[in-house]
């Protein structure tokens, strides 16, 4: 995991899914993001608990 961790940070852009694993690499390479911007699903119980802005970075690129 953790040369896998490094190769997504030296990358200059990322697809990431909703995990935590992507999510760390886009965050510590600072490159273009592209992620899934429909999850969660609007109105299930973790979108009751889950804040989009504290999540996903603003300059990401949200895509449906």
């Amino acid at each position: 995991p953790g040369h896998d961790l490094a190769i997504l940070v030296m990358c200059h852009h990322n697809i990431i899914s909703t995990g935590t694993f992507g999510w760390w690499g886009a965050w510590l390479n600072r490159g273009m993001t592209i992620f899934y911007q429909d999850w969660p699903k609007p109105n299930s119980t973790l979108a009751s608990l889950f804040v989009k802005d504290e999540f996903f970075l603003p300059y990401w690129i949200g895509m449906s």
